[in-house]
């Protein structure tokens, strides 16, 4: 895996702005901010290759929520892909989807937004697209 074009070491602003695990209402004000940007560095991180591992070389707070419902997704779907039982599955993890095949009966797969008030009904249904090898 390689992070060269995604800075993990966002962590303080993303709280900043209320979406890491330390939520709040309020929004930043710049003297706030500008201590939470004062902590981001892609440099402060170093990849060690060899042993696969990152480390970090100054005071940083990494956060791979970018990152990691689609990596979990994917990892998911090679492994359901691999077993021959498997004749169709969607994941989903926190929106991020992954569809292959057909779900049970040899049914499609249907994906959409829930009416709020009307029980059962889609204010939109997303148009899946089947790929071919």
């Amino acid at each position: 895996m390689s992070f060269q074009n995604l800075d993990v070491t966002v962590g303080k602003v993303v709280d900043a702005w209320g979406f890491g695990p330390l939520t709040k209402i309020l929004t930043p004000d710049s003297l706030e901010m500008e201590e939470a940007l004062s902590h981001v560095s892609c440099n402060a991180v170093i990849q060690d290759k060899k042993d696969n591992y990152l480390k970090k070389i100054n005071p940083v707070s990494l956060d791979f929520s970018a990152i990691a419902k689609g990596y979990a997704v994917d990892e998911l779907a090679i492994l359901l892909l691999s077993d021959p039982a498997v004749k169709g599955f969607m994941i989903d993890v926190g929106g991020e989807l992954q569809i292959n095949g057909r779900k049970h009966k040899n049914l499609p797969w249907s994906v959409g937004i829930s009416h709020p008030y009307k029980i059962g009904l889609p204010i939109y249904k997303v148009p899946i697209l089947i790929r071919t090898k």
